[in-house]
């Protein structure tokens, strides 16, 4: 099944499909607890094959980010500028992702984000994060 310019595998479409329902599911390997991220047939830190798909929390951490002025290609200019950052989660591994926000004096270093998959045009949907909205 085609994801727009994503292709979904064997490995992977447990993950795109996650996003559709609204979740981020990351690999677990059976044998050592690794998790992982982006999908593959064998755990990075001990290569058992024996894997299986676990909801990640949607929380995280932001640990870095860059706002983007020059398109990648064509299809992205009509973006500009947008931000994309590196995010922590707490199940141990590391996302780049799409950050929504509309300016970066919003962001801080180390704040909480929430994961918001988010439908991209010509594509079903990507992974986005946003500030984690403090609840009174």
């Amino acid at each position: 099944m085609s994801y727009g310019s994503a292709l979904a595998t064997s490995y992977s479409k447990p993950y795109w499909d996650g996003l559709v329902q609204g979740l981020i599911r990351i690999q677990r390997c059976i044998a050592c607890g690794n998790c992982q991220d982006f999908p593959q047939g064998r755990c990075r830190h001990c290569l058992s094959e024996n894997l299986a798909w676990i909801d990640a929390s949607g929380s995280g951490t932001l640990l870095t980010f860059s706002s983007v002025h020059r398109a990648p290609s064509p299809e992205f200019s009509k973006y500009i500028p947008y931000i994309v950052g590196m995010v922590s989660l707490p199940e141990g591994i590391q996302l780049m992702s799409r950050i929504l926000v509309e300016d970066e004096s919003e962001l801080v270093l180390d704040m909480p984000m929430s994961a918001k998959p988010i439908q991209w045009p010509d594509t079903a949907y990507v992974l986005g994060f946003e500030p984690k909205r403090k609840t009174s």
